[in-house]
């Protein structure tokens, strides 16, 4: 796909590829590229929370971003997802249970 650009000239899309599987110890697993950027991620549960983070009308979504020097991106990044992913899975379903969702930043 192309589109103009302000200089008239045209910008290509960068190529975007996934794949599943490609973490042991996961429930579910993903590698997906987008260009020079590559990303693992990983996830695992519902399983039971512990008794000090359990909410007894939902699961808990937790979301790590494995990264060198985080930052604050690192922590904007988990709360998108996060947010991301509470919007998508059906929560109620697993009460007292908490999602743990892992990516991996692999290059960029």
């Amino acid at each position: 796909c192309r589109s103009p650009n302000r200089s008239g000239g045209h910008v290509r899309m960068r190529g975007m590829a996934c794949e599943a599987g490609g973490l042991g110890g996961c429930d579910g697993a993903a590698r997906l590229s987008h260009g020079g950027t590559t990303s693992i991620a990983g996830i695992v549960g519902p399983r039971e929370a512990k008794a000090s983070s359990r909410d007894s009308d939902e699961s808990r979504v937790v979301v790590h971003v494995s990264a060198q020097g985080g930052g604050g991106w690192r922590r904007d990044t988990e709360e998108v997802v996060r947010q991301t992913l509470e919007a998508l899975i059906m929560r109620s379903y697993n009460p007292m249970c908490v999602i743990d969702f892992t990516i991996q930043p692999l290059s960029d």
